[in-house]
């Protein structure tokens, strides 16, 4: 047998919350399952056409490679060429300040775009987010603000961009 990967094209950047990996195997025999690598980690598994999984990218940043391993029905197997893509997503870096009167929160990161919405533990903050530029976002909400942030209590927070990519929890 043998298998290439279609989706994505070597090269791609990506920049969203998740990629579609998508392969060709071609066999004389039947497709039993193809497994998928990024990196050289497992990631998944399709076992029937088009041979898809989907992979959650929110946080992922920097370059990998991804390879498929086709299985067929007489016991064969063949590894795809190596297929590179760079992720560009948003992230925080952890340094953020509480600003009162009105009460609102200033996050500290990088590649934020005009429109992006922060979550507190999967919750969407009031709609008054406003991104200062790529490497500051700025909370505003008061009294309803200040309810998603109990006093001593983690937090994860999390950045989306209108592009759907995403930075880590």
């Amino acid at each position: 047998p043998s298998i290439y990967i279609t989706t994505p094209s070597s090269g791609s950047v990506v920049s969203n919350s998740q990629l579609v990996v998508q392969s060709k195997p071609l066999t004389s025999g039947s497709v039993i399952r193809v497994d998928y690598y990024v990196n050289g980690v497992f990631v998944g598994s399709a076992y029937g056409p088009p041979y898809t999984i989907i992979l959650d990218l929110c946080g992922a940043n920097g370059s990998y490679y991804i390879t498929a391993i086709v299985y067929d029905s007489k016991g064969h197997s063949a590894e795809s060429p190596s297929v590179y893509v760079t992720i560009t997503n948003p992230t925080l870096d952890g340094t953020n300040y509480i600003l009162r009167n009105p009460f609102r929160v200033k996050f500290f990161g990088t590649g934020f775009k005009p429109g992006a919405k922060l979550y507190f533990n999967g919750i969407e903050t009031p709609p008054i987010t406003k991104v200062v530029n790529s490497t500051i976002v700025i909370a505003k909400g008061g009294q309803q603000l200040k309810n998603l942030l109990p006093k001593g209590v983690p937090v994860e927070v999390t950045i989306v961009n209108k592009d759907g990519s995403c930075s880590a929890p």
